[in-house]
């Protein structure tokens, strides 16, 4: 008798000890799952913005590259694909010649003099697709987002940077513990334009331009190219004199 009255007691103590750890259990459990799910929606904003920042590289390095990328005139309302980030084209199919053509009619040799290398529609029209692709890729409950892209030029380097803040809205079980109302992601993303061609091209035009000085610019009635052939004749006379030479 005693025996089965103490084994019931152990049952009851059992049962009490469960009815207060499990919530607690089940509490921890889905603030880690909230807390993970906070985390992978920060790495889904990082890598949308990272898309977004590598296209906006490509508008600025190529010229008419937005025709792929909208694959028709966004001022015509064409264009805006929330999750394809690279081309609009779902089918998969070839640009058309027409569309070849206009893009390599398009040519801006001059696009990174000062830091507007995108032009304002182009980079209201990144923005919009960056808070597509992340309203429509949010799985927690999203208060507000504000994206924004601008441009950075060092005269030798160009840069294209994107930031976003997300807030997300506290479950209202875990504002009752105390904890704030609301999380916030934050995300900047730095993308160097790399153009090759453009780089080619200014240094062409700066030696180009110093032949010019040198061979026009003229003191005294004599080119600055003269003068230095002069001077360097001069040195050339000197060292000879001395039984030495140096390099042309």
């Amino acid at each position: 008798m005693i025996s089965k009255f103490r084994s019931e007691e152990s049952g009851a103590v059992l049962v009490v000890e469960m009815t207060m750890i499990f919530p607690i259990v089940l509490l921890v459990m889905t603030f880690l799952i909230y807390l993970t799910s906070y985390t992978v929606q920060g790495i889904m904003i990082d890598s949308y913005a990272r898309k977004i920042a590598v296209t906006a590289t490509r508008f600025a390095a190529m010229p008419g590259y937005e025709k792929l990328y909208y694959g028709a005139d966004p001022s015509e309302g064409g264009g805006h694909i929330p999750k394809d980030t690279d081309f609009s084209d779902q089918t998969g199919a070839e640009p058309s010649l027409d569309l070849v053509n206009a893009i390599m009619r398009e040519h801006d040799p001059y696009r990174y003099f000062g830091n507007s290398f995108l032009s304002g529609d182009e980079i209201s029209n990144l923005v919009s697709d960056l808070e597509n692709l992340i309203n429509t890729g949010s799985f927690l409950n999203v208060t507000s987002v504000d994206c924004s892209v601008s441009t950075q030029n060092y005269v030798l380097t160009q840069r294209v940077v994107v930031e976003v803040t997300q807030t997300i809205e506290m479950p209202g079980f875990m504002r009752a513990f105390g904890l704030q109302d609301s999380l916030t992601n934050t995300v900047s993303v730095y993308a160097t334009i790399g153009d090759a061609p453009d780089f080619i091209r200014t240094t062409d035009m700066v030696f180009d331009m110093t032949q010019f000085l040198l061979d026009n610019l003229k003191i005294g009635g004599v080119s600055i190219s003269e003068k230095i052939s002069t001077f360097k004749q001069k040195i050339t006379d000197a060292f000879s004199s001395l039984g030495l030479s140096w390099g042309n």
